[in-house]
Formats: structure tokens, C-alpha cells, sequence
């Protein structure tokens, strides 16, 4: 090296050592304008043991069978049915409505189950019995309702 080369990089040496310093100076500073403002109810930082979830958790899944009772909304307006199948893989249940027997599709996630009602059954249980009554036809078990026993109504033919 030439001593005209040694003393370009001296001269960029002691020049990078001054952008150090004031880098330097420049983060004490700061700290010490954070460490008055924190002591002076200026600025309060809170820590955290547990991470906090980018997104709120799902809500939990709830699972319905057959033969549960249960309540939904549409257009502001009180259901109560019994589920008389389900097409899980669409997430629809066929509901039978208490007051006009007509079934329809819902979605499940807009379905809420109606606990301890004493007049809902389950798949494996028979609604009134095996025997015919009066000599109507026998009555179906519950999941031996067919989707197409009635024709499904729309959500504008209930009223």
C-alpha cells in the first residue's frame, strides 16, 4: 500500500469512527428522554407473559344429531324445529318447524340446540311407538325421514 492509500482509509476509519460516536449519543439519548418519561407517568409499558393471537379463536363446533330440537333466526323472526337429517358436508340441517310441519333447509352454524326439552328424541329412539295408531300408516322413526318425504320450503314460503 501506497502511504497516499493508508491515509484514505485512515481519514474513512476516523470518519466512521465519528458517525459511531454520535449514532452513540444519539441512542443514550433516547434512552435516557424514555427512562424520564417512564419514572414521570409519561408513557407506561406493559408486558405481556402470553402471546397474543393474531385472530379471535374460533367459536367451538357443535355437533347435531337427528332428532335434537332446536332454534334459528330468519329475518329477525323465532324458529323452533326438530332436525330430520343432516347434510354435514353442505353444514345444512333439514328442520321440521314445530307449528306448520314443514321442512326446510338450514345452515347449521345458524342453529342453536334447545337443551333438556322434554319433547325432543334422539335417532335412536321412536317418537311415539312401533304400533300404528288408529290404523294410520305406522309412524316413521326418526331417521327414517327421507329429504324428499316433503318438499322443502323456502325461507320466503313460511309466511
Amino acid at each position: 500500500m501506497t502511504s497516499s492509500e493508508i491515509q484514505d482509509l485512515t481519514d474513512q476509519v476516523v470518519r466512521l469512527t465519528d458517525e459511531v460516536k454520535v449514532l452513540r449519543e444519539s441512542v443514550d439519548d433516547l434512552k435516557t428522554a424514555l427512562e424520564w418519561a417512564i419514572r414521570n407517568a409519561r408513557l407506561t409499558i406493559e408486558f405481556e407473559d402470553a402471546v397474543q393471537p393474531f385472530a379471535a379463536p374460533p367459536p367451538p363446533v357443535e355437533l347435531f344429531e337427528i332428532g335434537d330440537a332446536v332454534t334459528f333466526e330468519i329475518d329477525g323472526e323465532e324458529y323452533f324445529g326438530e332436525i330430520v337429517d343432516l347434510h354435514d358436508g353442505e353444514n345444512i340441517a333439514m328442520i321440521q318447524l314445530i307449528d306448520s310441519h314443514t321442512i326446510i333447509p338450514v345452515n347449521q352454524d345458524h342453529l342453536t340446540r334447545l337443551e333438556n326439552d322434554p319433547l325432543s328424541h334422539r335417532n335412536d329412539e321412536p317418537i311415539l311407538g312401533d304400533e300404528p295408531i288408529l290404523g294410520d300408516e305406522p309412524i316413521r322413526e326418526t331417521g327414517q325421514w327421507e329429504v324428499n318425504d316433503r318438499r322443502p320450503a323456502s325461507p320466503g314460503e313460511l309466511f
